[in-house]
């Protein structure tokens, strides 16, 4: 079962701010539209 949310760890819980969240997703399609011609696939996101 997972913690309480305050009880994590703060290295966890700043996994999931949708700050950098947003920017790994951001990287992500970059770099992968620079191997292939297309966008990023939607299921990959």
């Amino acid at each position: 079962m997972l913690e309480v949310w305050h009880k994590r760890p703060p290295e966890e819980a700043n996994l999931f701010n949708p700050a950098f969240l947003g920017s790994l997703l951001h990287e992500l399609s970059k770099e992968y539209t620079k191997q292939k011609d297309s966008g990023l696939p939607l299921t990959y996101v």
